[in-house]
């Protein structure tokens, strides 16, 4: 089947190779550039593939490229705005005529306001790297007991990756077998699954200094207080490598140092970047973490590690 269609990418030609699908070496085309093309066009084909059907025309293909390279429109079609939602009820009220009025007068005077959600914006996830972690594990911290309990809980938490939701309602009934076993409660409705994730030494380790017989598996602060203290933890520990964040909108990026940024959540993605370091199986190590099939999150981890990509350059023949 040939389908023909104009999208809105375009090239210098001059540069372009259309063999390859990329740009030839050049410093006339920004880098930047160079590498944003052949990802919107790959990223095309690969969506092409996976929705291609013996019904296929050049709507469906205009619809493919459209979703592609403008995601936010894609899903503001997918997810109806607040006048579709009046609009369906409407069509399904069974109530009194009058009440039916005064939503229709609503509506009326609302047509040019639009509502919806915008797709979520995701950064690439920092970590702490194992170097990173064990300084943390290994540190003194005798003289602030407080914060020697901050830090448990957090190394506990680096090597089980939960959320901490979760994390705060585990108790010894959750370790069975040298294993932690629970259900996400984030998921719980969409995805009901237990995960079993194997508790590394050093997490067994931690769990021997306190009480086996107490109502919790640590003596757990406000999530508040458990943040701060991460981030004194960090600090006082002198990890202060400087690291890429979204603003607080998601539109620009700034660098800040490790120790002002970190908080709970930082011990999930500790988690999962080192284990994809490690085995670069998402299946596998989703069913540790507890991410849904096909999480956008959890994709971010995919291009996390240079050193990878080195290693795997590195065994081509």
């Amino acid at each position: 089947m040939d389908i023909k269609v104009v999208s809105p990418l375009e090239v210098q030609d001059k540069y372009w190779d259309s063999d390859t699908l990329s740009y030839r070496r050049t410093t006339t085309v920004p880098a930047a550039e160079q590498k944003r093309l052949p990802e919107q066009i790959a990223a095309i084909i690969e969506r092409a593939q996976k929705t291609f059907t013996d019904k296929a025309d050049c709507r469906w293909m205009k619809q493919v490229i459209e979703d592609v390279l403008y995601p936010v429109r894609a899903f503001e079609r997918n997810h109806p705005n607040l006048l579709a939602r009046v609009h369906e009820y409407l069509e399904k009220f069974d109530g009194a005529e009058r009440t039916k009025e005064h939503i229709v007068r609503f509506e009326r005077k609302e047509v040019y306001v639009l509502y919806g959600c915008k797709e979520p914006t995701y950064g690439d996830p920092f970590f702490l790297t194992s170097e990173e972690r064990n300084i943390l594990y290994d540190a003194d911290l005798s003289n602030n007991p407080k914060l020697a309990v901050i830090r448990d809980i957090f190394m506990f938490h680096c090597y089980v990756g939960c959320r901490v939701g979760d994390l705060y309602r585990l108790t010894r009934d959750n370790i069975k077998d040298g294993f932690l076993e629970y259900m996400p409660q984030k998921t719980k409705k969409c995805e009901a699954k237990t995960v079993r994730v194997p508790l590394h030494e050093k997490a067994l380790k931690i769990l021997e200094r306190y009480d086996a017989n107490a109502d919790r598996l640590f003596p757990f602060k406000q999530i508040h207080t458990y943040n701060l203290g991460i981030r004194e933890l960090l600090k006082r520990c002198g990890l202060d490598r400087m690291v890429t964040i979204l603003d607080t909108h998601g539109y620009n990026t700034v660098q800040k140092p490790l120790y002002e940024v970190a908080s709970s959540h930082t011990a999930r993605k500790t988690f999962v970047g080192n284990l994809y370091r490690q085995v670069p199986d998402p299946n596998l190590i989703a069913s540790m973490s507890g991410h849904v099939e096909g999480s956008r999150a959890f994709s971010r981890y995919r291009t996390i590690d240079d050193d990878m990509k080195r290693r795997l350059v590195e065994m081509i023949d």
